[in-house]
């Protein structure tokens, strides 16, 4: 940007690469998110017809800002200017899921796999979006189609299927999809263990070794040790973890109103007071 300060498209390219470091564990989402708004207006000011800067805007708009409402506006004006970007499409399903309009968040994330069928994060969020819909089976076929599509996303793809099948209780395709994962991951012992501890003490086993296997994972976004805790039944471990990743401004807590990990947390007056901070219901 240095060369060439005007480039509009540039600064929207900025922009994005900041809320990716924000949603992925890059930079925390307090650094790079503000980063990543002034960029997308600074694009927005250079060209106001730009697609790829309305769409940089609306995704701090969802993601930072916790304004689906503000960020549907942006998204829609950006698919107006250019009904072809596959982008734009993508992170309008994630609006729309969040807002719990599934069908039509199922058909964003379509439009964008016609668009760009080989990119894995729209494959991914395709089977997601299809998981939070509680479409189980679907899901299942989803992913496994993305894993069929391209071998190098085949890790990617077995952590949903674990996600998918811990959700239904189905322990015995949970087990096989961590084997499948430890493959490309190097982590056989980790599958090992946590088939050990399900066939010595059953559920309890199987959550006691999952929860252990993650927090040694510095990395786990606390987001994602919350929906352990909520499977596994602790509720007030999850709540504390869920209001961790609020202070943390974690760029996905707006997917907590569509997780059906959360169901059993939804009648907690906790919760509901969260999902009124983060704007879901």
């Amino acid at each position: 940007m240095k060369l060439e300060p005007r480039y509009a498209l540039g600064w929207s390219g900025m922009a994005d690469a900041y809320i990716t470091l924000a949603a992925h564990g890059g930079m925390p989402p307090t650094q790079a998110m503000p980063k990543a708004k002034a960029a997308a207006l600074k694009a927005i000011e250079l060209d106001p017809l730009l697609a790829e800067a309305h769409t940089s805007l609306a995704g701090v708009e969802m993601a930072y800002d916790w304004d689906c409402a503000a960020a549907e506006k942006e998204y829609s004006r950006a698919i107006e200017l250019n009904a072809n970007y596959a982008t734009a499409h993508h992170w309008y399903s994630h609006c729309l899921v969040i807002m719990g309009r599934f069908p039509e968040g199922i058909g964003e994330i379509q439009q964008a796999h016609e668009l760009d069928p080989l990119s894995m994060t729209i494959n991914d969020f395709w089977a997601l979006a299809l998981y939070y819909s509680r479409d189980y089976a679907q899901a299942v076929a989803q992913f496994r189609a993305m894993a069929d599509l391209d071998p190098s996303a085949r890790s990617a793809a077995s952590y949903g299927l674990v996600d998918v099948y811990e959700q239904q209780g189905d322990y015995a395709h949970a087990l096989e999809a961590w084997r499948n994962m430890s493959l490309s991951s190097g982590k056989a012992q980790d599958a090992a263990a946590l088939a050990s501890a399900y066939a010595s003490a059953g559920p309890g086993g199987y959550w006691k070794k999952r929860i252990e296997l993650a927090q040694q994972q510095r990395s786990t976004p606390p987001l994602d040790l919350a929906k352990l805790y909520a499977r596994q039944g602790n509720r007030d471990g999850a709540m504390a973890l869920l209001h961790r990743a609020y202070q943390e401004r974690s760029a996905w807590l707006n997917f907590m109103g569509c997780e059906p990990a959360f169901d059993t947390l939804r009648a907690d007056f906790r919760f509901r007071k969260l999902a009124r901070e983060v704007g879901v219901s």
